[in-house]
């Protein structure tokens, strides 16, 4: 397969294998290797468990007020900006370093999944 489509079922062979037996490139085979803790909680590629997500501070978006010319008159608006960087707490780091930060905690983005389905291992066992 490539890059997760279906493969249909036909005589042709895979440039790694000897043999179609609907691998992936490469030399994976397709198996189901979702893993879960004896807690229940899903462990990730390596096996450890996933625990925190995201910041240790709350998102709040910075608000202000700007002024705007319209029609020759000069107006006040409300502001919002969504950036973590223009939090105050955050300000004078860069987003590269925030995520730094995240990831030295070991606080990652958890992964997009579908209700039900099982996760996929990139190196499965051959």
């Amino acid at each position: 397969m490539l890059f997760g489509s279906q493969q249909p079922a036909t005589s042709n062979t895979n440039s790694f294998l000897p043999s179609n037996n609907g691998a992936f490139v490469f030399g994976s085979s397709n198996q189901n290797t979702a893993s879960v803790s004896t807690a229940g909680t899903p462990l990730n590629m390596f096996g450890t468990s996933t625990t925190a997500n995201g910041s240790v501070h709350k998102f709040e978006p910075v608000m202000a007020i700007d002024k705007i010319t319209k029609n020759n008159t000069q107006q006040q608006i409300r502001t919002k900006t969504i950036n973590i960087t223009a939090m105050t707490i955050y300000e004078k780091k860069s987003v590269e370093e925030l995520r730094f930060e995240d990831y030295s905690d070991n606080r990652k983005v958890p992964s997009a999944t579908v209700p039900f389905s099982t996760p996929q291992s990139l190196f499965p066992s051959l």
